[in-house]
Parts: C-alpha cells; structure tokens; sequence
C-alpha cells in the first residue's frame, strides 16, 4: 500500500501549518491508499490498455493511520491519484519530447 499526495495539496497543507498554531509532527497527505498494482491508472491516463503484473514478495500488514490526521488538523487533500496522474503525464510526455529533441 502507497499513498502519493499531489504536489499542489501539499504546498497547500504546509502553508495550513504555517498560519496555525499547531507544534509537533504533522502527517500530511492523503488518506487514499492505493496498491502498487492500482498504479496502473498511470498506464490508463496516457491510453495504454497494456495489461500490468504484480508479484507481491509476501504478506504485508498495513500500517494504522496516525490518530491525528491531516484532516483533523484543518487540512485535507483534494486531488485524487487518478487526477494527479492525469494531470502529471502531459508534463512528464513534454519532458521526455524535450530531452529527446536535445540529444
């Protein structure tokens, strides 16, 4: 299990923190989780229908959430996984065009 917070939240939830009060570790970030093999949306946000396998090396247990969330410290992200990706990969593609284009 991942959890990924866009960029754009998290400048957001650090600028929360720095106007409040609040002392001590923050868990900033999403309360999505997601597992590595639902990272496959990234292949769906540029159009591949390529088929993903995962081998998991084991069981893992999932780790409980801190009991004081981002959420209950007046901060919660909005984008989602699927919306962050889709927002990221046209980025990323120009990058790769770019450094491409360079060589």
């Amino acid at each position: 299990m991942r959890v990924f917070t866009y960029v754009d939240d998290l400048v957001d939830g650090i600028y929360t923190l720095m106007r409040s009060d609040l002392e001590g570790p923050v868990n900033l970030g999403s309360d999505e989780r997601v597992t590595v093999a639902e990272l496959s949306m990234g292949a769906e946000a540029q159009g591949s229908k390529g088929a993903q396998e995962w081998r998991s090396k084991g069981d893992f247990t999932l780790a409980p959430l801190h009991p004081c969330t981002s959420a209950q410290r007046g901060w919660e992200a909005k984008c989602s996984l699927k919306e962050g990706i889709a927002r990221t990969y046209p980025w990323v593609e120009e990058q790769v065009k770019a450094a491409r284009e360079v060589v």
